[in-house]
């Protein structure tokens, strides 16, 4: 429930108005920067796109989308941008110029039949790729209203990509309904998967991800996180020191993610637009190293809020030594967007 429907009733507003201002003075203030936009046109950019992910495939981006069949149902396509045209599109804005909007390319993908058949089956929500091969985490919303995660290993057949082996189902850390597994990363030869409600509720312990053996998917190894609260929706690749950067997001409505003191807050401070929406969108820099992920000591990203429902931006992922580029899912359309680090 958003601030304003708690307050909806007169006798509540005083109360709720000195809440929110008490909340919005407890933090020292931190600076924000405004996402810029990266017109897409086609059909990866209407809103039922629904994207869920970004990744570097060699020089190609890919812009994921959680249910392929919605284009086609006859076949199955992810999208893709070159690198050159990304950095053409922006070297133009800097100049003044208004370039025209980029048109992702249909990458195919066979053998999707098998994952779409899966009982619970919600649909792709990340993607790592090296080489020819590539590694997918697939969302299952059992009954019982329990959710699951199925990593799925892939390989580059001439022209598509082709669905290979999945895993037996990691179970959710949070018991969450519609939380799953929404970030990967290659360290080395094996898969970091992180869940996408990270902090444990209530006494459930310490915050885990899970490490993978990419051969077999069996060995799996508890990782220690961090305490990032809401939700952790994409991770990008890590640099030569194991920094990544992550989405923390976090929606006014989705009551169960709100908590009493924020530590990113309380550590970095909060900007002046998140101080008065509810709704959070920043990138976090986390380290992997000595066997489990860390802060790096980086201070976080906030991006300016520009409407009151927020963005809920689902994929990350390095530009160079440039910035982070974000994709959005449906809500509130498909937006691409550049954050430099300068």
């Amino acid at each position: 429930m958003s601030y304003r429907l708690r307050c909806r009733l007169l006798p509540l507003l005083l109360f709720c108005g000195l809440w929110q201002q008490g909340n919005a003075g407890a933090y020292s203030p931190a600076p924000e920067i405004e996402p810029i936009n990266i017109a897409l046109s086609g059909p990866v950019a209407i809103r039922d796109a629904e994207l869920s992910g970004l990744t570097w495939c060699g020089e190609q981006l890919v812009l994921l989308p959680q249910y392929p069949h919605v284009f086609n149902r006859a076949e199955r396509s992810l999208f893709g941008l070159s690198k050159t045209e990304i950095l053409a599109y922006l070297d133009a804005l800097a100049a003044g110029g208004e370039p025209e909007p980029l048109s992702p390319q249909k990458i195919a993908v066979q053998g999707m039949a098998q994952l779409e058949s899966l009982p619970g089956y919600d649909g792709l929500e990340a993607m790592v790729c090296r080489a020819d091969s590539a590694y997918l985490a697939v969302e299952l919303d059992r009954p019982g209203g329990s959710e699951a995660t199925v990593l799925v290993a892939a390989r580059w057949r001439q022209d598509h990509w082709q669905i290979e082996r999945l895993s037996e189902p990691l179970a959710s850390p949070s018991g969450v309904g519609n939380m799953a597994n929404e970030a990967l990363l290659w360290l080395g030869d094996q898969l970091l998967s992180i869940h996408e409600l990270n902090r444990p509720r209530g006494d459930a312990g310490q915050a885990q991800a899970t490490l993978l053996n990419i051969d077999d998917f069996q060995v799996r190894t508890p990782v220690a996180m961090p305490d990032v609260p809401y939700r952790i929706t994409d991770a990008s690749e890590p640099d030569s020191e194991g920094r990544f950067w992550v989405i923390n997001y976090l929606y006014s409505g989705d009551r169960v993610m709100h908590v009493a003191q924020d530590p990113i807050w309380q550590r970095w401070g909060r900007s002046a637009s998140q101080g008065v929406e509810e709704n959070v969108e920043r990138l976090l820099e986390l380290q992997w190293q000595n066997g489990q992920v860390s802060f790096s000591g980086r201070a976080p990203i906030n991006l300016k809020l520009t409407a009151a429902a927020g963005r809920n931006w689902e994929g990350v992922a390095r530009l160079e030594q440039r910035g982070l580029l974000l994709v959005t899912d449906k809500f509130p359309q498909t937006l691409l967007a550049f954050i430099p680090f300068e």
